[in-house]
């Protein structure tokens, strides 16, 4: 439970987190946390049949090699005897220390856990949905997708084994100590972080490509070009590697919002903070990875690391970067003209921190921002002619309250995409050592999500921004997994957030000319709603409210299957010429599907619609069922199922649905 009366919720791990920044929020609604034995997925579950009002989640997990990466092409005795043969007590002990330059001695720091983790811009699977690139201590740098299923996560590319491929370094045996710090710093990824989906704004830069930034050891910024939807390594392809300095980076971020300058060019915004201080500023061209123009936002090397950089487009020629010093928080301003950068104003705050800050995040005018001593702040960046101003307040919630006895450590903090919902991973503290002791033990790590805290003169303008991304046909209800959430726990607390839509459940007649995703947004109220009904299970009479609930929800869930079917036979219309035998099956089982269900549809306007379909369609022999399971031929049976020799029974609805995923042509239509 949270602060302030708003409804959260806490998972517990026996794990610990295994850098600042580990957790994300994707843009379709997942979650991953970066910790020292694997990265954990989390999928919130925002189905209405939930009978709590926090929320709960799917979680998964993608283990940590068990192996350490050794790039270096040398054994542990090859490389006890380089050491031995080192003359220099300074290099001795920088080979004895240093982890990047050989993973396999035992004295190094640990390979075990993930440096940092990042989502794909939506689009990156076949199913529409994120990838997910991780790298880890031992640098190890790969691309995870969950391909065909929700449920199990695979090796989409290894990014580091194919940079070495096609790196000067590939086929070298020598083994003295500066070049093997030379080959292994230029191998040795430390940062990353993807670009938006590519889209359509000239002949040589098409839709479904993304490029991945990858900061080396050395300096080096490589720019991978990731197409989409990425399915094994063939659909990634090295762009171009850049050399602005030999100072190792610490973080690097995109703007998320390329722009068009007067030559056609789309240019996006990449920002790269370095360990000695300096944060840097470079527009990309994402049509070859070149550099149009370059600014260096922070030149003084203070030493000071700078991480958790963050980056957003205030205005059609203002970019704001943000960034953390320690204890600082960095803000600058940067007016845009036509690919070229000039720095207009720059401020920064000191945040009430004993440690330092380890997480940034901005979206919608919110800005969050975590630190290592278990604090979250709250505030706003405000950008006017004169300058620019940061607004930071400490945000009390139930687990980042401390008390002497028992204080935590927070490392991330993240908003969801639509900035509904935030996040914030949580760790035991050594203050008091037996209160620590205790914890390790159990789950030291908790991850705790909680909608943003909403104060009551603010709960029309939420409820105007619900209804206004229900309304919008462009975002399907997966990539609004936070609003849809936000939406039922409020519905628990007995707060409608969109009575504009929840209105046309008195209007029956409406249902047939809504879109798709209101109707699903209906079914979603009704059956949240319903649970709510008093039940006496001892009464022998039906409760009649409950009754109508039920009807209800039985009308909109035809409806939306009966608008599904004719959309999409529709759309089968329009490109008959084009149909395969998978598509026709699929087309005669929607056919078959409607005619079996004809008297739910008979009064209503899709009766019609289906009947002119009929003729445009005509006879479409698909005598011939094959099973979806034993690929055995089928039958058609009683109450509409598919029957094989072999047993295997289903309903044919469900070979429609198979059978579309695997169909070219056919276009399944999400809302």
């Amino acid at each position: 439970m949270a602060a302030d009366g708003t409804e959260g919720c806490m998972y517990t791990f026996n794990l610990k987190p295994s850098c600042i920044n580990a957790v994300k929020w994707s843009s379709d609604g997942r979650v991953a946390i970066a910790a020292n034995e694997c990265v954990l997925l989390m999928e919130l579950d925002y189905s209405p049949h939930q009978l709590v009002s926090s929320s709960s989640c799917h979680i998964k997990s993608i283990p940590a090699w068990k192996e350490q990466h050794n790039m270096s092409g040398l054994d542990e005795v090859q490389f006890r005897d380089l050491q031995e043969n080192t003359k220099s007590p300074e290099l001795k002990q920088e080979l004895a220390l240093d982890h990047t330059l050989c993973p396999l001695v035992k004295s190094a720091s640990t390979h075990a856990g993930y440096r940092t983790i990042c989502w794909s811009p939506v689009g990156g699977d076949r199913l529409g949905r994120c990838i997910l690139a991780t790298l880890s201590h031992d640098h190890r740098l790969l691309l995870y997708s969950t391909q065909d299923t929700q449920s199990t996560w695979s090796l989409v590319a290894d990014l580091s084994k194919l940079y070495l491929e096609n790196s000067e370094w590939k086929n070298t045996d020598r083994t003295d100590i500066n070049y093997l710090k030379t080959k292994m710093y230029s191998l040795s990824a430390l940062e990353m972080a993807w670009t938006t989906t590519c889209t359509e704004r000239n002949a040589n830069c098409s839709t479904g490509t993304a490029i991945l930034s990858v900061a080396m050891r050395n300096g080096d910024i490589v720019l991978w070009l990731i197409k989409f939807p990425c399915q094994s390594q063939e659909d990634c392809k090295l762009l171009k590697k850049m050399t602005f300095t030999s100072n190792a980076p610490s973080a690097v971020a995109w703007s998320q919002t390329p722009v068009t300058m007067a030559t056609g060019t789309a240019v996006d915004f990449m920002a790269v903070g370095y360990q000695n201080g300096r944060v840097d500023l470079t527009s990309v061209n994402l049509e070859d990875g070149s550099i149009v123009s370059s600014l260096s936002l922070h030149t003084d090397e203070d030493l000071l690391t700078a991480s958790c950089l963050y980056m957003k487009m205030i205005s059609q020629d203002q970019l704001l970067v943000l960034f953390a010093k320690e204890c600082f928080l960095m803000a600058y301003v940067v007016k845009i003209s036509d690919g070229s950068l000039r720095l207009l104003h720059n401020s920064h705050v000191m945040v009430a921190t004993t440690l330092y800050i380890t997480a940034v995040c901005y979206k919608e005018e919110v800005l969050l921002l975590s630190t290592c001593d278990g604090l979250l702040f709250k505030g706003s960046v405000s950008v006017t002619n004169k300058g620019v101003s940061i607004s930071l307040k400490q945000w009390n919630t139930d687990f980042t309250r401390s008390t002497e006895n028992n204080s935590g450590q927070c490392y991330g903090v993240d908003l969801s995409d639509n900035c509904m919902l935030m996040c914030a991973l949580m760790s035991s503290s050594r203050k008091d050592f037996g209160t620590f002791k205790a914890k390790m033990f159990k789950k030291p790590m908790n991850l705790h999500v909680q909608p943003i805290i909403h104060e009551s003169d603010e709960l029309e303008e939420l409820k105007k921004k619900v209804e206004r991304m229900i309304k919008n046909e462009t975002a399907p209800l997966t990539w609004m997994v936070d609003v849809m959430e936000t939406f039922r726990i409020h519905l628990w607390q007995g707060k409608d957030l969109a009575p504009a839509i929840t209105n046309y459940i008195s209007n029956p007649t409406s249902w047939y000319t809504l879109p798709l995703k209101t109707l699903r947004v209906l079914r979603y109220f009704l059956i949240t709603i319903n649970l709510h009904i008093p039940r006496n299970p001892d009464s022998t009479e039906p409760n009649q409210e409950v009754a109508l609930a039920e009807k209800n929800i039985h009308k909109v869930k035809d409806v939306i299957i009966g608008r599904y079917i004719v959309d999409s036979l529709e759309v089968l219309q329009s490109r008959r010429a084009k149909m395969t035998e998978k598509d026709k099956c699929v087309c005669s089982n929607m056919l078959r599907y409607m005619e079996h269900h004809q008297q739910k549809y008979e009064d209503t306007p899709l009766h019609a619609r289906l009947d002119t379909l009929r003729q445009s369609l005509g006879k479409i022999d698909t005598s011939s069922q094959s099973c979806c399971v034993c690929g055995k031929t089928a039958a058609i049976g009683d109450n509409y199922t598919l029957s094989c020799d072999e047993g295997h029974t289903f309903g044919t609805f469900t070979q429609h649905i198979l059978l579309s995923h695997q169909s070219q042509t056919v276009v399944i239509l999400t809302y």
